[in-house]
């Protein structure tokens, strides 16, 4: 199983944040660094058994408030719709 960490703890910015996907994800270049974006380059992959470990919501909640809950919906909804993904965020698997 291919395992993908996402740390958020180093977020400070929405900027950071997309940061963080590029590296994490491996995004293509075309990559317009919106969640909508994030969306469509990530619901057409994990080919492959995938668990992405996100860790340190809780900071990103602190630093960016509703954008963490938004991207957890982005997460839940993409796991329910890739069955090869499996998406932990801080110990909960969604």
């Amino acid at each position: 199983m291919k395992v993908i960490h996402l740390d958020l703890s180093g977020v400070e910015s929405i900027s950071d944040l997309h940061d963080c996907f590029e590296e994490a994800f491996s995004l293509p270049p075309w990559y317009g660094r919106n969640l909508d974006a994030l969306w469509d380059c990530l619901s057409d992959g994990f080919t492959e058994p995938t668990l992405l470990q996100v860790t340190d919501l809780p900071v990103l909640q602190d630093r960016l408030g509703s954008v963490a809950n938004v991207l957890v919906r982005l997460f839940r909804d993409l796991s329910d719709c890739r069955e090869n993904l499996i998406v932990d965020i801080d110990g909960l698997i969604l």
